[in-house]
């Protein structure tokens, strides 16, 4: 497999990706990190969602700077295809008999009317594991709906309980649910794996994002089940901690996150502070009290905060034993040295963007660790290496199919 090291934990497994945007692309992309031949398909026609866009005005080959595309991107080689197309169906299969693993985020239908579904694929290859990731599943009343990552958050009631208690919903507005899908994902088709490894059998997985980002709602769902409460947006309020917020510090836009869960760590906060008169307040005695009146004290801790830079005041707390960490900025971020230490974010070079920066990998392995060994892919950057080395396509053959516009 070219680029690929095979001492790498997945360096065995070949995987073909349809996956686009967030949701789609990120299953591919820790995969590939993990040594996994990752080829990405896509046609000109329909681009991935994350090259879509000119972030620089008029200049060229947009569908190659965007950095988004760049971090989900990495690693994975990119062919152009044309799944329309009936000539393309038998190429696909060929590369399908050569692969472990297909991964794709379409609207449910969206191969089956190609020819492409899992039924139609493991003719070609009856061990193959196929990762189908889509919005409600593959069926049931809703599974024809299609919405982007801020609706998700929504329809998983997430969004019912981020705010502040004023009546106005916060709502995510991230890609929360794509990231959280797109991990089970991960975990779903490694699984899947092993399973094959054992028994020979492959399988096809039918994942819904909506399910997924539910899961993370534990909590709320828990006190629902247990009360029949429905839990309601409070902020930054804890029932059985207080303080526990953010604490606006010196400077501009400039906040410390504070957690105090236990008696212990009370009265170690108030030595930091001096032991005031007012920590000493009967409305601040018990953990009870001091949630009952946490307003008031957060009124009061803010004035102490308001006195120091965010690193100086989490330094303080958290030298005394109180939780407390700095709220950093993303370009902070960049700059602190224990994000530097563990290679957080890392230099990726790309001939569109030099010096770009992407997120490394989370986990450390002692014995197989992953890499970013690759930028991401142009559009279309290994199709020679795809359908001439690996399928064994003439050159003639190779030129028919371009021709065609099967492979575009």
């Amino acid at each position: 497999m070219t680029g690929t090291t095979i001492a790498m934990p997945l360096g065995r497994y070949r995987v073909i990706d349809f996956g686009t945007a967030l949701a789609g692309g990120q299953p591919g992309q820790m995969l590939a990190d993990m040594g996994a031949e990752v080829i990405k398909v896509e046609s000109r026609q329909h681009l991935d969602g994350f090259r879509v866009g000119n972030p620089g005005k008029g200049e060229a080959n947009p569908e190659e700077r965007r950095p988004s595309f760049h971090s989900v991107g990495r690693n994975k080689l990119d062919v152009t295809l044309d799944i329309t197309q009936p000539s393309t169906r038998d190429l696909l299969g060929r590369l399908v008999a050569e692969s472990d693993a297909v991964f794709e985020n379409f609207a449910p239908g969206v191969l089956a009317r190609a020819g492409l579904d899992y039924a139609s694929l493991r003719r070609f290859n009856p061990q193959l594991v196929m990762v189908s990731l889509s919005s409600a599943g593959q069926h049931g009343p809703l599974s024809d709906m299609v919405v982007y990552a801020p609706a998700m958050t929504a329809l998983a009631g997430v969004d019912s309980v981020m705010g502040y208690g004023d009546g106005v919903l916060a709502g995510m507005r991230t890609g929360y649910g794509d990231a959280t899908a797109a991990s089970y994902a991960v975990v779903a088709l490694l699984t899947a794996l092993w399973h094959r490894n054992r028994t020979g059998r492959g399988q096809h997985v039918d994942l819904s994002a909506w399910e997924a980002t539910a899961t993370m709602l534990g909590q709320a769902f828990l006190e629902f089940a247990l009360t029949r409460n429905v839990p309601k947006p409070r902020g930054n309020w804890h029932p059985d901690m207080a303080p526990h917020g953010n604490y606006r510090c010196k400077g501009d836009d400039q906040w410390v996150a504070i957690a105090v869960g236990s008696d212990d760590e009370w009265r170690n906060l108030c030595r930091v502070l001096g032991d005031p008169e007012w920590t000493g307040d009967s409305r601040f005695a018990t953990a009870a009290q001091r949630v009952r009146h946490a307003k008031d004290l957060d009124e009061h801790l803010s004035l102490w905060t308001s006195g120091f830079a965010s690193e100086e005041a989490a330094r303080l707390l958290r030298g005394a034993g109180v939780a407390a960490a700095p709220v950093m900025s993303y370009a902070e971020q960049y700059a602190n040295p224990h994000f530097k230490a563990r290679h957080v974010y890392e230099r990726l070079d790309h001939p569109f963007l030099q010096g770009e920066v992407v997120y490394g990998i989370p986990w450390k392995l002692s014995r197989t660790p992953g890499a970013l060994r690759r930028r991401a892919p142009f559009v279309g950057e290994h199709n020679d290496y795809v359908f001439k080395e690996l399928l064994g396509l003439t050159a003639v053959e190779f030129s028919n199919m371009v021709q065609q516009g099967a492979i575009r």
